[in-house]
């Protein structure tokens, strides 16, 4: 028995010899083929990146001015609105109490509800 566990051992140290040789083999292929196909991405990405540069940099500026109009006219909009509703608020100022104070009973029957 002692011998049949002395050649099984041998053969198992002869089979990882052999794996690892194996992959020792296979590390410098694949380091090859990242190395290349590194090359090869860094070769596209250099012809590739001042036009890509320009264009984001294009790109980011349209969207900052149409970014400002919009909050311009937001803005402008806006005072727009609230001086009308300031004139009809000044014209008929009765009419939005009432309004006001219908809303305020209604949302506090609501709320005063028991569930």
């Amino acid at each position: 028995m002692p011998r049949n566990n002395k050649t099984a051992n041998l053969k198992i140290s002869q089979a990882l010899e052999l794996l690892d040789e194996a992959a020792v083999d296979k590390k410098e292929e694949i380091r090859e083929l990242l190395d290349d196909g590194f090359d090869q991405f860094k070769e596209a990405v250099s012809d590739v990146g001042p036009g890509l540069r320009d264009s984001i940099q294009s790109s980011k500026e349209k969207v900052r001015y149409l970014a400002d109009r919009a909050k311009d006219k937001t803005v402008e909009k806006t005072k727009e609105v609230s001086h009308a509703i300031d004139d009809n608020v000044r014209s008929n100022p009765w009419s939005y109490l009432g309004a006001a104070a219908g809303s305020g009973l209604v949302l506090g029957f609501l709320l005063g509800r028991k569930s």
